[in-house]
């Protein structure tokens, strides 16, 4: 199974929600903004019982803020394939959380970042963690063509090299 990620942008709620697919037995994540691993802001949904944001270190997986912003709506298994469905704000102030700088702002108007995706080769997140990391870079653009006021993005990556 490959992965997926769809996102769709209400700035006027300062809402953003994130519907994430992979392998159901495997860890995967997505990093946003960022062209390598150090300072980005990561989604990461691995064996443990939700997905968990993570700012990711270079060459290492970084530390978890001790409060998530996610608040999981799924988290579905269907056909080996793990879906989860997530919401946050759409941007994090210090108002919300002490460590809001590790956290990255979704766009307000429509814009392409880059983002960074790893699979791992068991469910299992942790330092050294083994994982078929890829080298690609791949460009997300946010557009409001089906909604003035809201923006979406939607990505399928290449096969996780089973």
């Amino acid at each position: 199974a490959g992965l997926s990620i769809d996102i769709a942008i209400t700035p006027l709620d300062d809402i953003v929600n994130i519907t994430m697919s992979g392998p159901f037995d495997r860890w995967f994540g997505v990093g946003f903004d960022n062209m390598m691993m150090k300072d980005t802001y990561a989604i990461v949904c691995s064996n443990e019982p939700n997905c968990f944001e993570q700012y990711l270190g270079n060459g290492t997986i970084g530390r978890r803020p001790a409060k998530q912003e996610i608040e999981i709506l799924s988290d579905k298994i269907i056909s080996n394939v793990r879906t989860v469905e997530m919401s946050r704000k759409q941007i994090i102030t210090q108002n919300d959380n002490v460590n809001f700088e590790d956290f990255y702002d979704f766009p307000s108007y429509p814009d392409v970042i880059p983002i960074i995706y790893s699979f791992g080769t068991n469910d299992i997140f942790e330092t050294n963690a083994s994982h078929m990391a890829t080298a690609d870079i791949v460009p997300l653009g946010f557009d409001n063509k089906t909604d003035r006021s809201n923006l979406t993005a939607s990505f399928t990556f290449p096969d996780s090299h089973q």
